[in-house]
């Protein structure tokens, strides 16, 4: 008798296997056959593929807009820089001059004292317009 039923559980269990592979391969056509399992439709996908490609060029564009106005600010501080670097410079030049006459006119007011009595104001004045 084991025998026999052994046989019998197999041969069920192959008849169910074999009855939900069938369900199983009768519902997945269906499922590709309905339209409203997939409701995106190929016009759908291209719609929104144009609405990236949309998005993509407006974001490119305010890139190129915004790098437009890098360029123009980084170009107004080199611009920027090179006027202070010459008017550092020329600030050098000055004070370079004005150490040179304040030596002239110390060494003026000292001979001035060494050689007169009195020296004034009026003077070291006059005596310094001929530097």
């Amino acid at each position: 008798m084991s025998g026999i039923k052994r046989h019998f559980i197999t041969v069920i269990t192959s008849i169910t296997l074999l009855l939900l592979a069938a369900s199983l391969l009768c519902s997945i056509p269906a499922a590709y056959a309905d339209p409203q399992v997939f409701a995106v439709t190929s016009e759908e996908l291209f719609a929104q593929a144009e609405s990236i490609m949309q998005e993509i060029d407006a974001l490119q564009t305010t890139i190129n807009e915004e790098t437009r106005h890098y360029d123009e600010a980084l170009s107004e501080h080199n611009t920027a820089l090179e006027k202070a670097n010459k008017a550092q410079a020329r600030i050098e030049e000055e004070q370079e001059k004005i150490n040179f006459y304040k030596g002239e006119l110390s060494q003026l007011v000292t001979e001035m004292y060494k050689t007169k009595d009195s020296t004034s104001f009026l003077d070291v004045v006059l005596e310094s317009a001929d530097i």
